[in-house]
């Protein structure tokens, strides 16, 4: 999304914070794109008082064990009014989300391709998206689809977001 001229702040571990404003994010992909985000480019920190406060959507990327963690920290820094996008492996996130917001609103997301980190060390740090698919995210919050919607990461909104969560699940026990 930075490559797509989003303001995007990243919340990051105390390691992944060093090595980005070290030497940058590389982002390349199976279509062959491959950037490098310099380090003066990305907005990195380890505070969610500087991430989320003027955040006007945030991504929950975080494993399922972090979910409460991260809703806590939603909760004491994030405006009222900030969409919050659960991304996350799992059937229930959202949910849990949702319950530990209150009224903040709380869409389910579900990413269908796989993403590579490089190995520990390797600098700058990469991602690769390996596969392909859309991501869906759950309908209700207009215009949201489209602001995520950037080359490389494809969004549209679903009705049924349980379904497609099922349905993930169900292909990743394969």
């Amino acid at each position: 999304m930075a490559l797509a001229g989003r303001q995007v702040v990243l919340l990051a571990r105390p390691r992944i914070e060093a090595a980005l404003r070290q030497s940058g994010l590389r982002v390349s992909d199976l279509e062959g794109r491959d950037r490098l985000i310099k380090p003066e480019a990305l907005a990195v920190t380890v505070d969610p008082a500087v991430a989320l406060p003027e955040a006007d959507v945030i991504l929950v990327t975080v494993k399922s064990g972090a979910t409460q963690d991260m809703a806590a920290l939603i909760k004491a820094h994030a405006r009222p009014d900030a969409a919050v996008v659960s991304l996350q492996n799992g059937i229930d996130n959202a949910d849990r989300l949702r319950a530990a917001l209150g009224r903040q609103t709380v869409l389910a997301g579900m990413v269908p391709f796989n993403v590579v980190q490089s190995p520990d060390g390797e600098l700058p740090l990469r991602v690769h998206r390996a596969s392909d698919g859309k991501v869906m995210v759950e309908d209700g919050n207009a215009g949201l689809a489209n602001l995520l919607d950037v080359e490389g990461f494809a969004v549209e909104t679903h009705g049924d977001m349980k379904a497609v969560l099922w349905g993930k699940l169900l292909m990743n026990l394969n």
